[in-house]
């Protein structure tokens, strides 16, 4: 089962296209996580409609923090269900392609040796086309040491991956998402 974490912030005008993109995965094996991170507008409101009409779909309410830390709490949720074996995170703004948990979770299935998968992403300017959608595709995948040995080759984000839940309990990861603000 695959758990994904989607942390909630002044996203109103989006919010409702990322879940039901997420609800309609052709792999159905999937919890959300919604996160609420102290958002201002309607967001709450729209996480707690979805909790109530769908029982995969949990609502962390909690102040601001940013979203590392709403990312943290999701991991640590997720560490504890047993019946999560790989975490995906996607950004509140996003919406993923029907395929997209599919598409990676099939290019893990039976090597244990992979910890992550990659899938390739458009990204556009225009709100009626595909901007932020995750796309299936071309996958790259490897174990966490790789992905950190590379400098190349895995993109420096966290969405648009599959990861193995024990890549957020081994040394290779530190379990933490850490986030620098620029000077």
């Amino acid at each position: 089962m695959i758990g994904v974490i989607v942390s909630v912030y002044k996203v109103e005008p989006y919010l409702r296209r990322c879940v039901d993109s997420i609800l309609r995965q052709t792999l159905q094996d999937f919890k959300i996580l919604l996160i609420d991170d102290g958002s201002p507008d309607k967001c709450p409101e729209i996480c707690d409609e979805y909790a109530a009409s769908d029982e995969r779909i949990t609502v962390i309410h909690q102040k601001n923090q940013g979203i590392a830390e709403a990312r943290n709490v999701g991991i640590d949720y997720f560490l504890k269900d047993e019946a999560i074996e790989h975490i995906a995170f996607v950004d509140s703004d996003d919406w993923l392609h029907p395929q997209y948990l599919e598409s990676l979770h099939e290019a893990m299935k039976g090597d244990t040796e992979i910890d992550i998968a990659q899938c390739n992403f458009i990204s556009t300017e225009d709100d009626t086309s595909a901007h932020g959608s995750i796309m299936s595709g071309e996958k790259t995948v490897m174990s966490g040491l790789e992905a950190q040995k590379l400098s190349t080759g895995i993109k420096p984000i966290l969405w648009a991956k599959l990861y193995k839940k024990s890549v957020f309990t081994s040394g290779a990861w530190g379990g933490k998402i850490s986030s620098r603000k620029a000077a």
